[in-house]
């Protein structure tokens, strides 16, 4: 079994179980202005649902027999791309209609789900791809000037 990329707790695993499943669930009925939003061709887009399917299947369906950690095994370059794209997905949805098949949500309620996913997300990026403390050393110095 390979070593963990990342552990993530049980509010987390819940949080990206949602995303990944609406993306899921609406990329078939949806790809082409999936596609053409984010930049690709269709073809582009499955191949990158590899991906998405790889988190979802890492990620399980036990938390909701037990909420627990998970630890996540995708190689990280690749599950930052997975967890920007799921960002990204966020940030966008309480703008997007409502899909029959989401959650009957207020709309406050629904801004509310996609902040903290959004939130969600760019924790776990912060922790897969921490800054570097030279950049950042120098960002903070040509901030000062």
């Amino acid at each position: 079994m390979s070593a963990a990329t990342l552990t993530i707790d049980a509010d987390e695993r819940e949080v990206l179980h949602g995303l990944l499943l609406r993306r899921l669930t609406l990329l078939p009925e949806f790809e082409c202005s999936f596609a053409e939003r984010d930049g690709f061709t269709v073809r582009e887009l499955y191949l990158a649902l590899g991906d998405d399917l790889r988190l979802f299947d890492e990620i399980g369906l036990g938390f909701l027999i037990e909420r627990s950690a998970v630890e996540l095994t995708m190689p990280r370059e690749r599950l930052v791309t997975v967890m920007k794209r799921l960002r990204r997905d966020a940030r966008r949805a309480p703008c997007e209609a409502r899909h029959e098949r989401e959650p009957q949500e207020t709309g406050e309620e629904r801004w509310e789900r996609f902040r903290r996913a959004v939130v969600v997300c760019e924790e776990l990026l912060a922790r897969l791809d921490p800054p570097d403390p030279v950049q950042k050393a120098t960002e903070t110095r040509g901030e000062a000037a």
